[in-house]
């Protein structure tokens, strides 16, 4: 965790983030979408929640492996898996991985690969209720729009699994 988020004060986030900061994945609801607009704590509730969900299961002895990626890092791992010819590893790895969390989800340069990828991703680890946990600037309809221009069908799916599989939690 970086140290900047580590004396989170959770009563200082804005008021429709601070009861998430408690939030678990529960039945096909494994996943939790935060949007908002920037400057209201969306990556500072995340690591909270993080944090929280690894004090739980270290109190338990048990390891709670995690992933905490940037869109801009993910679109790095991807770039770079096609020049090392690994795209489809690395691919899996975001996939099977216990716990992903994307900050940032609409900041990537969004090409038909991205889409497909990030589709494929989130789709995957739906159907195999993996906790999935994102931030994002955007809300339903402005992240469908950056989609239009490359795959309006891709589009269409993910924001279904979104809603269908994620709490969507906005605040402004």
């Amino acid at each position: 965790m970086p140290a900047i988020f580590q004396d989170t004060d959770v009563n200082l986030l804005h008021e429709k983030i601070q009861p998430i900061v408690d939030w678990r994945p529960e039945g096909d609801k494994t996943g939790l979408l935060i949007h908002g607009t920037t400057g209201v704590g969306k990556t500072r509730a995340l690591w909270e929640i993080v944090r929280r969900m690894w004090v739980e299961k270290a109190n338990q002895d048990i390891n709670m492996p995690y992933l905490f990626l940037t869109m801009r890092k993910i679109e790095s791992m991807i770039e770079q898996g096609f020049d090392t010819k690994k795209h489809g590893t690395m691919l899996d790895s975001l996939i099977e991985h216990p716990l992903l969390v994307i900050d940032d989800l609409g900041k990537e340069r969004l090409t038909s690969r991205m889409a497909s990828d990030l589709f494929a991703i989130v789709d995957e680890r739906t159907v195999n209720r993996r906790t999935t946990i994102i931030s994002t600037n955007f809300n339903g309809t402005t992240l469908l729009e950056r989609f239009e221009n490359k795959d309006k069908e891709t589009g269409v799916a993910f924001i279904r699994r979104l809603k269908d599989y994620f709490r969507i939690v906005g605040c402004s």
